[in-house]
């Protein structure tokens, strides 16, 4: 950390601001590590969508299940992680799997917050 550097140096400048400046970072800490348990895609989409709006999480949402469509069309991977339930957003996706298992629990998503 740069020592000329401080959260007062910007908005928000007042102790009120700052108070709910803080209170929105730890809310979104908590979501985020709420998206690396082993939860089922459609909470993940509303996460993702709490947090950076509904268009943003269907997209990220649908390439996500395409990917794994796509990987069963070539015979490849055959499962989705979490609960294996494809949101409504998407179920009607014609390039969503059919048949899902539930893959063991992972932790790609990066190092600790």
């Amino acid at each position: 950390m740069c020592p000329e550097d401080e959260l007062t140096d910007r908005r928000p400048c007042d102790l009120s601001e700052q108070r709910v400046f803080i209170h929105e970072l730890t809310l979104f800490a908590a979501k985020l590590g709420r998206l690396r348990q082993d939860i089922g895609l459609p909470e993940t989409q509303k996460i993702l969508e709490e947090l950076f709006g509904e268009k943003p999480a269907q997209t990220v949402i649908k390439e996500y299940v395409e990917r794994y469509a796509d990987e069963m069309d070539k015979g490849g991977g055959r499962y989705l992680t979490g609960a294996a339930r494809i949101p409504a957003a998407v179920a009607a996706m014609p390039t969503a799997p059919a048949v899902a298992k539930v893959a063991p629990q992972h932790k790609f998503f990066g190092d600790a917050l």
